[in-house]
C-alpha cells in the first residue's frame, strides 16, 4: 500500500486510553481523537483490576475496540535499602500490573477486530539504569518486556503490539534534586536540547494506530530527543 494520509486516518476505529489524564495519556487521547477514532479515556489508577474492569466497560460501550492503549505512570526513587514492601507493590501496580490488566482485558476485543492495536507507555528507566530508581525502572522494564512477548502471542491474532518509552518529559520536573548529579543527566544529554512534549507523543501513537504500522510489532519507540544515545 503506497504511503498516504489514509495511514492516519482512524475515523471508524474505537479506542480505550488508560491513564488519559496523564500528560502523555491526554497527548494521545486528543490525537486518537483528531485522527478520527472515537475515544473512552480512562483516568490514571493503581489498581489492576480497575483497569481491567475499564477497559471492559469501554469495549462494552463501544460496541468492540480496535485500539487499547496503555498510559500508567507512577514516578518512586528511593536507595534500595529504604523501598519498603508496600512502596514496591504500588510502583510495580502502577507500571506494570495496570498495562498487564489493559492488555489482558482487551485482548479478545482486539483479536475480534482483526486489526488490533495494542500500545503500552513506558520510560527509557526500564531500559537504562539510574541510582535509586530500582523499583521504577524494573517495573517498566517488565512492560517492555511485555510489550515483546505479547507481539508473539497476539499476533496470530492480527494484533500488532508496540511500546513508546518516554525520556525526559516537559511535565517530569519535579522528578529531579538539582543538586543530584546523576539524576540531572536527564536534563543535559538529549540530543536535541530541550524536553519533550506532548506534542511529540501523540502523532506516533496514532501512527501506531494506523493502517501504516499493521507490520510493525514488538518494537518499543522512544520518544527521548536522543537521550539513550549519552545516558
Amino acid at each position: 500500500m503506497p504511503t498516504n494520509i489514509e495511514h492516519y486516518d482512524l475515523s471508524g476505529r474505537r479506542a480505550v486510553v488508560v491513564g488519559a489524564n496523564t500528560p502523555a495519556g491526554s497527548a494521545i487521547a486528543a490525537a486518537l481523537t483528531k485522527a478520527g477514532a472515537t475515544v473512552s479515556s480512562v483516568d490514571a489508577t493503581e489498581d489492576a483490576g480497575a483497569a481491567g474492569n475499564a477497559v471492559e466497560r469501554a469495549r462494552d460501550e463501544l460496541g468492540g475496540l480496535e485500539i487499547a492503549v496503555s498510559a500508567s505512570d507512577l514516578f518512586f526513587a528511593k536507595p534500595i535499602a529504604e523501598v519498603t514492601d508496600a512502596e514496591l507493590a504500588r510502583v510495580t501496580a502502577a507500571n506494570f500490573s495496570v498495562p498487564f490488566a489493559v492488555a489482558r482485558a482487551a485482548s479478545g476485543a482486539l483479536a475480534e477486530s482483526g486489526s488490533g492495536r495494542l500500545i503500552l507507555v513506558s520510560h527509557v528507566l526500564g531500559e537504562r539504569g539510574v541510582t535509586n530508581t530500582s523499583a521504577y525502572g524494573a517495573a517498566h522494564a517488565a512492560t517492555q518486556s511485555l510489550v515483546r512477548t505479547l507481539s508473539q502471542e497476539l499476533g496470530p491474532q492480527g494484533t500488532v503490539v508496540n511500546g513508546i518509552s518516554l525520556g525526559w518529559m516537559e511535565w517530569m520536573q519535579d522528578r529531579l534534586d538539582p543538586a543530584d548529579q546523576e539524576a540531572m543527566r536527564a536534563t543535559r544529554f538529549p540530543i536535541m536540547k530541550r524536553t519533550g512534549t506532548g506534542e511529540d507523543v501523540g502523532p506516533m501513537a496514532v501512527w501506531l494506530s494506523g493502517t501504516g504500522a499493521g507490520y510493525v510489532s514488538g518494537q518499543i519507540f522512544t520518544i527521548d530527543g536522543g537521550l539513550l544515545q549519552h545516558l
